[in-house]
């Protein structure tokens, strides 16, 4: 693989922050070789495992040919990028694979580096199969366990510790959220449940807006639609309590976490949890006495809200993904109020910080100073395009990863972007380090 290592450097985000600089590396690029493909205009989701391995969906090239990869480092031992399976192969081979959510879907990965998704081989062509790595496992014509009929649907995987997969499938009864431990399948919520503390049974089509599983298995979360435009907040099972107050669109919400005093739900978006049983929702609320607002919680917690400013940017309407990991820190990324580029949010954030915003420079050269002509322009706005690793140590740093949208002389240019977040002291050598490189390259120029 030709390896371009480049990197973000972000400026200091307030006086005492703990993210004073924020290294960051340009971990894959179109243009990028890597075994037999070169790496197309689109790079799309991306799974993080807690102890940093990742893996994309590329749009790749080989010859002549075009078509969709899934390339990563999913161990996380940090040599070259590889490819764990490719439209590319043989008609009937074992990486032939053609369904066109292998360029849309989400990817699940877990510490085991397997890398699980939706797709289909040429055989079947367009009905979706679940795939870990390049071996197909559920085939639409096996009978699930919980509802006796054959799999119809797959997607969204999450992969827990112990190697079970967490699915949005449907089974001839509809959707449903699935545990599967490789043999056999367990429905945790199904369309037509309802939820203790929920007005209404889950909607029959549609159901899931979002969903999320700690790496223990031990806590679940989901957005899930009740019909009649009505979406909620699910927990292990319950409806989810914000402040003691049921997160569900139209009923209260607490002052505390809203600002004034008279707010109900007005939808909800995404959601995230960890092994602590910490719980991330997006949503916007309204109010007959003060303007609409989207809104972030953490816990019983308002963590962002519409109309905050940081570092100068005012964030707009338009919240985009959230995740946490099982130290408890967050990112979440966010349109800029003014900006509305299509299909990318302008600001991510990391436990409250804006550590990288449309504009910053870019470092391509691996010098780890900004590039002239090369500028940030925002995280994608489609699926995954963001995770998260756990702390390498308590207290110790963690990375972040995001499918990102860069400029290099006004030419678009995707790429995937590795941010370390340090620990405190190490964000005050980084920033000392980072000044006295930008003077002597000052000085160079």
């Amino acid at each position: 693989m030709r390896r371009v290592i480049g990197g973000v450097v972000v400026a200091a985000v307030g006086a005492g922050s703990a993210f004073a600089a924020i290294p960051a590396r340009v971990v894959l690029q179109s243009g990028d070789v890597v075994g037999a493909y070169s790496v197309g205009s689109s790079i799309r989701q991306v799974a993080v495992n807690p102890d940093g391995g990742f893996a994309v969906r590329a749009e790749t090239v080989s010859g002549p040919a075009g078509g969709w990869s899934i390339l990563g480092d999913p161990l996380g031992l940090g040599g070259a990028i590889g490819v764990v399976a490719s439209d590319h192969g043989p008609v009937g081979g074992p990486v032939a694979l053609v369904y066109d959510s292998l360029g849309e879907s989400r990817l699940g990965l877990g510490r085991d580096g397997h890398v699980w998704y939706s797709a289909s081989d040429h055989a079947t062509l367009f009905a979706p199969e679940f795939w870990r790595d390049t071996t197909k496992v559920l085939d639409r014509d096996v009978e699930s366990d919980t509802t006796g009929y054959d799999w119809d649907h797959f997607e969204d995987p999450r992969i827990t510790d112990n190697g079970d997969v967490w699915m949005i499938g449907s089974a001839g009864s509809g959707y449903g959220l699935f545990r599967f431990d490789g043999v056999h399948d367990e429905a945790l919520l199904e369309n037509g449940d309802t939820p203790s503390g929920l007005s209404r049974p889950l909607s029959s089509s549609g159901t899931f807006r979002a969903f999320d599983v700690s790496d223990d298995g031990g806590h679940w979360s989901a957005a899930v639609n009740l019909g009649l435009g009505i979406h909620a907040v699910v927990v292990n099972g319950g409806g989810f309590t914000i402040d003691s107050r049921i997160a569900e669109v139209n009923q209260p919400v607490s002052p505390a976490v809203a600002g004034v005093s008279d707010a109900t739900w007005l939808f909800l978006n995404e959601t995230s949890t960890n092994n602590r049983g910490d719980v991330i929702v997006t949503g916007a609320i309204t109010s007959p006495t003060s303007p609409d607002r989207t809104i972030m919680t953490l816990n019983d917690t308002r963590m962002l809200a519409q109309g905050d400013v940081h570092d100068g940017r005012v964030l707009s309407v338009n919240s985009g993904m959230v995740d946490l990991n099982n130290s408890g820190d967050w990112i979440a990324t966010w349109d800029q109020l003014g900006l509305h580029t299509n299909n990318i949010n302008e600001l991510l954030f990391v436990n409250g910080e804006l550590v990288l915003k449309s504009g910053d420079g870019v470092d391509l050269d691996g010098d780890g100073l900004p590039d002239p002509g090369v500028v940030f322009r925002g995280v994608d706005q489609g699926a995954q395009p963001v995770g998260m690793t756990d702390r390498r140590s308590p207290g110790g740093a963690f990375d972040v990863y995001a499918s990102a949208l860069v400029t290099v002389y006004g030419q678009n240019r995707e790429v995937v972007l590795r941010l370390t977040i340090p620990t405190p002291g190490a964000a005050a050598a980084l920033a000392l380090g980072c000044l006295g490189a930008c003077r002597r390259q000052a000085r160079k120029r």
